[in-house]
C-alpha cells in the first residue's frame, strides 16, 4: 500500500491506498513534510473520520481524480507490538485493541485483514525480553511519547551482519476478505466484541493458511 502502489490499484481499481501513523509525527516540522510527501495520515479520530466518510460518488468533487474510495492501513499494534518484533516469530497485540473496530462501525466501514509474511525478519532488534532493563526503558519513553524507542539491528552498505539499512528479505502480503459492520453512531460493546473476534479469527485464518506449521501467539494486551 505504501511502495507497489502500481500493483495495488492493479488489484483495487480506484481505492486509494492511504498508510496510518501517529499524529506526534506531524508535529515535527519537516518530518511532518516528508510524511505527506510519502501520502501518510494521520491515525487521529479527527483525521480517520474525514477520510472514511468522505462521498463514494464518482461526480463528487473530491473524486476528481478518479478514485472512489480510501483505504486507511492502521497497523493495530502499534509501538508494543513493535518491541516484540524479532525475526521468525509473530507476535501480535491484538486482544485490547478494539478502538478501530469502533471506528468501523461509527463509519460503517469494512475491515479488511492484512498480514505482511517476511516484514519481522528485514529488521533484528537488540534483546529487549520483558524483565530487562532496556524493555523497562523502551516502555516508560513509550508511555511518555507513544514511541517506542527500538535500537534496530539490520545490514551495512558493504556488510550483512551489522548495520541499519534492511536486509534482502521476501515480503509477501495477503489480504483478506472484508469485514463488513452495521453504521452505527453508538457502538454496542456487545457488537464490538463480535466484529473484533471476526477481525482475530480473519488473521488467524490468514496465517494458517500461509505456514499450517506455525502458530499465531497473540501477545496478552
Amino acid at each position: 500500500m505504501g511502495v507497489e502502489i502500481s500493483k495495488w490499484l492493479e488489484l483495487f481499481p480506484q481505492i486509494w491506498p492511504k498508510v496510518g501513523t501517529l499524529d506526534q509525527h506531524f508535529l515535527v516540522p519537516f518530518m511532518r513534510e516528508v510524511l505527506r510527501a510519502w501520502g501518510l495520515v494521520s491515525v487521529s479520530k479527527e483525521a480517520l473520520i474525514h477520510m472514511l466518510t468522505k462521498s463514494n460518488d464518482p461526480k463528487h468533487a473530491d473524486n476528481r481524480d478518479g478514485f472512489t474510495s480510501n483505504a486507511l492501513a492502521i497497523l493495530v499494534g502499534g509501538a508494543l507490538e513493535a518491541m516484540d518484533s524479532h525475526p521468525g516469530q509473530y507476535i501480535l497485540t491484538l486482544k485490547s485493541r478494539k478502538g478501530i473496530v469502533k471506528m468501523a462501525i461509527r463509519t460503517g466501514s469494512s475491515i479488511v485483514t492484512s498480514f505482511s509474511f517476511g516484514e519481522v525478519d528485514i529488521f533484528d532488534q537488540l534483546a529487549n525480553p520483558t524483565d530487562s532493563l532496556l524493555r523497562r526503558v523502551q516502555s516508560v519513553v513509550k508511555k511518555l511519547t507513544g514511541v517506542a524507542p527500538l535500537i534496530p539491528v539490520g545490514r551495512g552498505f558493504f556488510n550483512y551482519t551489522f548495520g541499519f539499512l534492511p536486509q534482502r528479505r521476501h515480503i509477501v502480503q495477503v489480504v483478506g476478505a472484508p469485514i463488513d459492520v452495521v453504521k452505527s453512531d453508538q457502538p454496542d460493546a456487545a457488537y464490538v466484541d463480535k466484529v473484533h473476534g471476526q477481525v482475530m479469527e480473519a488473521l488467524e485464518k490468514i496465517f494458517d493458511q500461509m505456514h499450517e506449521t506455525e502458530d499465531v501467539e497473540w501477545d496478552e494486551y
